[in-house]
């Protein structure tokens, strides 16, 4: 289809938020987002996803960092 993977990301990632979708394991491994939860332990909330792409050493992509956060988000009580 020609389209850029942070595209479909984004296309993605408002299907997550749109439908309410909690968990991320049908895109990101588990491993993956263990990761990602464990950063965002040591962080605490963030808005931009360079920090966290940054704080991880640039191991985890930002497209399962975008994946990951949308589902995280969704999980919040007041979201």
């Amino acid at each position: 289809m020609g389209r850029a993977v942070s595209t479909v990301t984004g296309y993605l990632a408002d299907y997550l938020r749109s439908q309410r979708v909690t968990d991320p394991a049908p895109w990101v491994d588990a491993a993956t987002v263990q990761k990602i939860h464990s950063a965002l332990d040591e962080l605490g909330p963030v808005d931009r996803l360079a920090p966290l792409h940054e704080h991880l050493g640039g191991t985890v992509s930002y497209e399962a960092l975008k994946i990951v956060l949308a589902c995280l988000r969704n999980a919040e009580p007041d979201a």
